[in-house]
């Protein structure tokens, strides 16, 4: 997930952008550490300062986790406690953020930061620059990327399957003011995302590098995964994660102009 914003008013910083990365302990990364790659992680670990933070209760990894990150303050603060619940009603299960009073953007299920009670790092950047910040946030899952743009940015969206045809594309909410970018709709009219989804993604090194693999695995010479019906628990998925926010910067001169 990526969150990109622009401070038009300020001589520095006046583009920041927050990346969270999913599912990467500080183990995880130890153990990757020597195969990593001049710039990116390895950039950031030589170069960025570092800090651990810690939390007062127990956490699970979900948008708990994230939303007390973004926030500062405790699930009984900004009331996410899990990712989904129990309607007692009709004694279905929903994702916490669904939000009937709004319109999905390309998926029939309308989400909506609303039951975030307290205000995000976005959300606080829009109180201190007003209407000269752009805030755009870029994700795999509704869920996480809404807690990331919080509930004054200007756009977000996220990778969806349609329901129809099976087709992925850029999806969102109409609670943002920007509802679906236009370089989202340009990527989802294109083919680009579902030609990169078609591919085959074949794991750069032996599945024995791999942390945790199984006993099968270990035995195989290789594997391959296509990436169609699980785009976004692949490479391809980050690619178009990346793409889109660098796409956005370009289009929407983040960074670069002194007013909007």
């Amino acid at each position: 997930m990526v969150c990109v914003c622009t401070l038009p008013l300020h001589p520095s910083p006046r583009l920041t952008v927050v990346v969270a990365v999913d599912g990467m302990s500080q183990s995880d990364l130890n153990m990757l550490r020597t195969y990593w790659q001049q710039g990116g992680l390895r950039t950031l670990s030589e170069e960025a300062y570092q800090t651990q933070v810690t939390f007062p209760h127990q956490v699970y990894g979900g948008d708990e986790t994230l939303a007390t990150m973004l926030t500062g303050v405790t699930p009984d603060q900004h009331s996410l406690c899990m990712d989904y619940y129990y309607n007692r009603r009709d004694r279905k299960v929903y994702p916490t953020l669904k939000d009937d009073n709004y319109t999905g953007i390309g998926t029939s299920v309308p989400y909506s930061p609303q039951a975030v009670l307290t205000p995000t790092m976005s959300d606080r950047l829009r109180m201190a620059e007003g209407d000269d910040a752009a805030i755009y946030a870029i994700g795999l899952h509704p869920s996480t990327t809404i807690v990331l743009a919080g509930h004054a940015a200007n756009a977000c969206c996220w990778l969806q399957q349609n329901e129809e045809d099976g087709h992925w594309q850029w999806a969102s909410t109409s609670f943002y003011h920007d509802g679906l970018p236009a370089a989202a709709d340009e990527m989802n009219m294109n083919g680009h995302i579902n030609e990169l989804a078609s591919r085959t993604w074949m794991p750069r090194m032996d599945i024995a590098m791999y942390n945790r693999p199984s006993a099968e695995e270990r035995k195989a010479k290789g594997f391959s995964i296509s990436q169609q019906s699980c785009l976004t628990s692949t490479p391809a998925g980050n690619t178009l994660v990346i793409e889109l926010a660098l796409a956005l910067q370009e289009k929407k001169n983040l960074g670069k102009i002194d007013s909007l």
